[in-house]
């Protein structure tokens, strides 16, 4: 919780406190500050003794760690910590009093009412002898851990001492309620807030932090995300295993679908297990179970040899806990999931799978059993549970629920083919609807689990089905199709024609069209939609625009209607994100979907490669090279996308203003990409080529690139390229209508960097310059890319057109100035407001200057207080 001296996430509980202590000053008096296990109080302390030392106070921080049980006032402890200070006092009298209270600080003190007597007039005697002729305060850390704390807080109290003391409320037993009543002021150590958990992540990473990562730890950890010990100590686990790593200078998490588990010493684990093995099964179980109830608890006391009542009673303390919830209707759920990951792993995976088989079998004898729990028990035990023929009558009935309720029904179907042997009347049935189901549902992950279990039984009746299961679920996951189920389901032309097209991506090819898709799937496809139309029409146009960018959750879209879901997961997922993040601005979104490729796929395909170039592209307007040369320097200068690399390429040389060289270079890889037969990104090279070859005076050369790139339109017929070809139109020939017709276009395709692109040629050719001009700008601003703003007031420049004004507040500040404003006069620090508005501490330190520039304010300090104070005015 701390860094660089800054508490994270507590400025109003220390302001409590000051406040607390300017009207306790004179008279003194008790502060109670109440926080969960972990919470920080230690930390609050720990400042409040800082801050308040550096003002001149004396401040004794009382350890109560390693106090005897016999001490009930915690008299030795406060003894020690007074003496610590003794030498910078020199009193006298001070020395006098601690030698009383020691020779006191006996167990057998304690055995009367008169020793006890003594013993709090010797300690109120010690902290007068401490307070005299100035200020101090007390600081108790957990004083619950005292067996009787009222007395000896009491006697700091009439000294005139502040005591600032903490507690868990859990702990606030019999012994503590006095204390609780006497104190002046009770303060709540609440969790810590969205932002402040973002910003304490932040600080201890040191670097910027994947998008992804704080969702994954937040759904992990549920309400205890807020508890800053938790928080750190998961951190640490998930760096000690591995599980975080650098990439390119920000810090990204590995497999983000793996469970994130609590360290195994956690508070709240060894609560758990303290409660005894009933309370590990219930946890392990519920943490498992979507729809483990509290009425359940009967059959599975029965399973585990446990008596009901003693199972409900470990179920209470569980709720109490707060480890278990139960909603109204009795469902019962993990509000911390991390927790029972954990506490299944100390179970171990063969006595889960028992345990779920055990309950499985107890379900059964029930004639009015619900299939859905049923089967979600017989898919978690697994191999553990022998076959029983009368699951598959019992779950063969996905079909009635499959378009309400398609994952259960796709788990009856899973659960049911287990127990189905070959010859069994439904089997074939039960397969076919399985794999499309899933399909439909987009549970790829799964649909792999599905192949691997039944491949070998099926293959002689269902071989065609389940190599494009295979490879759909391969392409999809990013992981090939396994040697296993490649020799069970190859060796017919239906079978071989998916699984080549699953070789021929993770090879990278870059001559997969959307034939060859719509081909090696046809068999897949259901009936009503089988091999669309592909020659006309706008499914050719979107099916040719998806397959041209090898966005496969498009084309697969296209092709499969309804029967397909996109997959929230995966590399194919990632991708379409990148796609859809970098055409419509998003590109925060798009470089962390980048980043989850670049960790998550390991084979070399076309959508690993083509991510690292929309990330290079992105990086590159936004004018971070170092960034943008990493992620193009991954992808191979001679491999299959030589255009698509080319394209970045020369944009980076241009924005850094070597066109020359981007000229040079770009005839090369054109020249290359020709030979070696590409048409990918061929579009993109040739304008950027043109481009150049028009900036240089080389209009011949921009002459040429236009003929080609009108040839290459004609042989394509995508908007894509058809775009490109109307911009070159606009800026090699001049032509007015062909640029207002690739602005049109591009506007239409909502592909903003094209679409700024587009209005820069058409505002040199246009009548009226300014408003394309303003637009691009806007583009640019939005974008955050800050090297094509400075192509365009460059171009602003060249025809006399001032930039459009800053929107701004009524006072004369632009929004992002507001915001960083506000953050100051909340306290925050230019690495916190950074993390807050996603941008570099460079760039808040420079709105600073400039608002210290228009109001006039020296510091901080004064702008914070000119704000509160209404006195601000921009310039």
């Amino acid at each position: 919780m701390v860094r660089g001296q800054v508490l994270i996430g507590r400025g109003e509980i220390l302001a409590a406190l000051d406040s607390a202590l300017d009207d306790m000053a004179d008279a003194g008096g008790l502060v109670l500050v109440q926080g969960d296990v972990g919470s920080g109080k230690t930390a609050v302390l720990a400042e409040v003794e800082r801050v308040w030392s550096d003002r001149g106070m004396e401040v004794v921080t009382v350890p109560l760690g390693d106090t005897p049980a016999w001490d009930l006032f915690g008299a030795q402890a406060m003894v020690s910590a007074v003496r610590d200070r003794f030498e910078r006092v020199g009193d006298r009298r001070l020395a006098d009093a601690l030698t009383g209270v020691t020779r006191l600080c006996t167990a057998g003190t304690y055995l009367s009412r008169s020793g006890r007597s003594a013993l709090t007039a010797a300690l109120t005697g010690m902290f007068a002898c401490l307070r005299r002729g100035r200020q101090v305060a007390v600081l108790i850390d957990d004083v619950h851990a005292l067996a009787s704390p009222l007395l000896g807080v009491a006697a700091a109290c009439r000294a005139g001492c502040v005591v600032v003391a903490t507690y868990v409320e859990e702990h606030a037993v019999a012994e503590l309620t006095p204390v609780i009543e006497v104190a002046e002021r009770r303060l709540d150590l609440a969790p810590l807030g969205g932002q402040d958990v973002e910003v304490l992540v932040a600080a201890w990473a040191g670097v910027p932090v994947d998008p992804a990562v704080l969702p994954a730890i937040r759904a992990s950890l549920g309400p205890l995300a807020g508890n800053p010990a938790t928080l750190l100590a998961v951190l640490r686990a998930l760096r000690d295993q591995d599980r975080f790593t650098e990439l390119r200078g920000v810090l990204c998490l590995r497999e983000k679908a793996a469970p994130i588990a609590l360290p195994t010493g956690h508070w709240l684990v060894r609560r758990v297990e303290a409660l005894g093995d009933v309370s590990r099964e219930v946890v392990a179980m519920v943490g498992q179970s979507e729809r483990l109830r509290v009425d359940d608890l009967c059959g599975f006391a029965a399973v585990i040899d446990r008596g009901p009542s003693g199972c409900g009673g470990v179920l209470d303390q569980l709720v109490r806990l707060g480890a278990l919830e139960a909603d109204p209707s009795g469902r019962l759920h993990c509000p911390c999931p991390a927790l029972a990951v954990t506490v299944a792993a100390g179970l171990g995976r063969p006595a889960v799978r028992q345990l779920h088989r055990a309950f499985a079998e107890y379900l059964l004898r029930d004639e009015h059993v619900d299939c859905g729990v049923l089967a979600h028990h017989v898919l978690q035990a697994g191999s553990a549970m022998p076959r029983v023929p009368a699951i598959v009558d019992l779950l063969a009935v996905g079909d009635r629920i499959a378009v309400t309720r398609p994952e259960q029904s796709a788990r009856l179907y899973h659960a049911a083919l287990l127990h189905a042997d070959r010859e069994h009347p439904a089997a074939g049935r039960i397969t076919s609807s399985l794999l499309r189901l899933l399909v439909r549902i987009g549970r790829f992950d799964w649909l792999g689990e599905v192949v691997e279990d039944v491949a070998a039984e099926r293959a002689a009746t269902h071989r065609v089905e389940l190599a494009c299961a295979a490879t759909l679920a391969a392409l999809h996951t990013g992981r090939p199709v396994s040697g296993h189920v490649r020799a069970v389901l190859s060796g017919t032309p239906g079978s071989d024609r998916p699984l080549q097209l699953g070789d021929r991506w993770f090879a990278a090819d870059p001559g997969i069209s959307a034939e060859d898709v719509a081909e090696a799937f046809e068999p897949f496809v259901a009936a009503p939609t089988r091999r669309r139309h592909l020659g006309t029409g706008s499914f050719h146009d979107e099916l040719l625009v998806a397959s041209t960018r090898f966005d496969l959750v498009t084309v697969f879209q296209n092709l499969f209607g309804a029967a397909y879901h996109a997959p929230v997961d995966g590399p194919l997922a990632a991708y379409h994100r990148v796609l859809a993040g970098y055409i419509s601005g998003q590109w925060d979104a798009a470089l962390s979907a980048a980043t989850d490729l670049d960790l998550t796929t390991t084979a070399d395909t076309p959508s690993l490669q083509l991510s690292r170039l929309f990330a290079a592209e992105i990086c590159a307007y936004r004018g971070e090279y170092k960034q943008a040369r990493s992620w193009l320097a991954e992808v191979p200068d001679n491999g299959g996308f030589i255009a698509a690399r080319g394209w970045v390429e020369i944009g980076m040389l241009v924005i850094e203003g070597d066109r020359e060289t981007a000229f040079r270079q770009g005839v090369r890889l054109y020249a290359l990409a020709q030979a070696k037969g590409e048409d990918f990104a061929m579009a993109l090279l040739l304008l950027r080529l043109a481009g150049a070859a028009f900036t240089l005076g080389l209009m011949d050369w921009a002459q040429r690139v236009l003929a080609d790139a009108e040839e290459l339109y004609r042989r394509q017929g995508d908007r894509a390229s058809h775009c490109a070809t109307l911009m070159m139109r606009g800026l090699v020939s001049r032509d007015a209508d062909a640029a207002q017709a690739a602005v049109a276009l591009a506007r239409f395709q909502g592909y903003k960097v094209q679409l700024a692109q587009a209005c820069l040629v058409a505002a040199t050719v246009a009548a009226d310059p300014q408003p394309l001009l303003h637009e691009a700008h806007s583009i640019a601003t939005e974008l955050g890319a800050e090297a094509m703003r400075t192509l365009v007031r460059t171009v602003m420049r060249h025809f006399g057109v001032f930039p459009p004004r800053t929107q701004a507040s009524g006072n004369g500040f632009s929004d992002i100035e507001v915001r960083i404003i506000e953050l100051v006069r909340d306290g925050r620090t230019n690495r916190q407001i950074a993390v807050r508005l996603r941008v570099s501490e460079r760039t808040v330190e420079n709105h600073l200057s400039r608002l210290f520039l228009k109001t006039g304010c020296r510091s901080r300090v004064d702008l914070a207080t000119a704000s509160v104070a209404g006195r601000l005015s921009g310039t």
